[in-house]
């Protein structure tokens, strides 16, 4: 919510009242009346328009990790996260915001949870500070490639993978602040071993 002030002038006087609990992004209508009631004669009107605000949101990243066909993948002690974040919002993100992407063993793929979810699993984060992004970021402009400075190590089982934008500490003021963070569930799988079978025939002599 958002407060505003509205000033009337008539003649050599001036009147300003304030206007608390506005809405973002919302156009309203002011009028001043020769009365008390709202049936008065309407002597002029005004309007305005609140200012909008950013939204960021985060796609749900995708690892570094060899395919193993199925949506399955082949572990890997060093791989990387890759997943954007977008301005679905009616104003620019401006200002210095962090992405960080984390990630956690499960020991279930389903039902996902929200990505905030602590009863899976403790989060661990990939590196300390996380992504810095100082760029104003529009609203509807094309997603913003993250990619992760860090590696993290994937073993055979299930783990799931997280981005957030503006997050641990928010820093830009949004309509919704809950939506940063998106996350995927994956499933990697031991490579399977090689065996060679080899026979020996006798020759005959």
């Amino acid at each position: 919510r958002v407060s505003g002030e509205v000033t009337v002038t008539l003649g050599d006087r001036t009147e300003t009242r304030a206007d608390t609990g506005l809405t973002h992004n919302t156009t309203y209508t002011y009028t001043l009346r020769d009365g008390t009631t709202s049936s008065s004669s309407a002597l002029t009107s005004a309007t305005c328009t609140t200012k909008g605000l950013p939204d960021l949101t985060a796609t749900a990243p995708t690892p570094s990790l060899e395919s193993a066909g199925n949506g399955q993948y082949y572990p890997n002690t060093a791989a990387t996260l890759s997943g954007s974040v977008t301005n679905s919002g009616n104003a620019d993100a401006n200002g210095k915001f962090v992405s960080r992407y984390s990630y956690r063993a499960r020991t279930d793929s389903n039902p996902q949870p929200a990505p905030d979810d602590s009863s899976k699993g403790t989060w661990t984060n990939l590196g300390d500070k996380g992504l810095s992004d100082s760029t104003p970021l529009s609203p509807n402009s094309a997603p913003r490639t993250v990619l992760s400075s860090n590696t993290a190590p994937f073993n055979p089982g299930v783990a799931e993978i997280r981005l957030c934008a503006d997050q641990p500490t928010s820093s830009v003021v949004e309509s919704n602040e809950g939506n940063n963070c998106a996350s995927r569930i994956i499933t990697v799988v031991a490579r399977p071993t090689a065996t060679l079978s080899l026979k020996v025939r006798k020759a005959n002599t």
